[in-house]
């Protein structure tokens, strides 16, 4: 351990302690010069916890299963025959061809149009069980259209939305979750809410 001409060690003060003697004697190389103090190496830094899992991803992988499902069993239905309506599916609607394909439907004929929004889960929900009363009620013409498309500006907070038709006259407009019996409603809830418009009663 290196000692200063005074006797005094040099780690009782934090580091190297030298006096004009020590200099004066490392100058005509008597002593050997300083050793440089070694730097203290660093803790290496501790890698960061991984972030919990994301609450809404969960939320997302739910509602994905829940659509999946609603899909396989509208699939089953699908091969038990086919409807002897005149429609029996939902059909794209375009801006250009509302008044020909709802207005003008034809005579008699109940027309349900959907809104929807893509990558909106009530949207997806709420379009499965309709495409499920669009085969239950083939005479019934069932028709979906982007939001915005139909009305610019249409707020999200409206959907799931259906209007209800028949000879060029609104027989019912159902907006929003609440309209079709809350945030968890199902089929029965939609078709309910369907047949109080009136739009689901063929006329001949």
């Amino acid at each position: 351990m290196a000692t200063s001409a005074l006797g005094l060690n040099a780690t009782q003060f934090g580091g190297p302690v030298t006096t004009e003697w020590d200099d004066t004697l490392r100058k005509h190389g008597i002593i050997p010069p300083l050793e440089p103090d070694e730097p203290e190496e660093e803790a290496p830094a501790e890698a960061p916890a991984p972030p919990p899992p994301s609450s809404s991803t969960e939320e997302e992988e739910s509602e994905e299963a829940e659509l999946v499902r609603l899909r396989a069993e509208r699939l089953a239905e699908m091969k038990t025959g086919q409807s002897g309506g005149r429609f029996g599916s939902v059909q794209p609607l375009s801006h250009a061809d509302y008044v020909a394909e709802v207005n003008q439907a034809g005579e008699g004929v109940g027309v349900v149009v959907f809104l929807f929004t893509a990558r909106h889960y009530m949207s997806a929900y709420t379009l499965v069980l309709m495409e499920r009363l669009a085969r239950k009620h083939a005479d019934v013409k069932f028709l979906q259209i982007e939001a915005t498309e139909c009305m610019p500006g249409y707020p999200k907070a409206n959907l799931p939305t259906a209007f209800a038709y028949r000879d060029d006259d609104l027989l019912g407009q159902l907006v929003g979750s609440a309209a079709f019996g809350g945030t968890s409603f199902g089929i029965e809830e939609v078709e309910a809410a369907l047949r109080k418009t009136g739009v689901l009663d063929v006329k001949s």
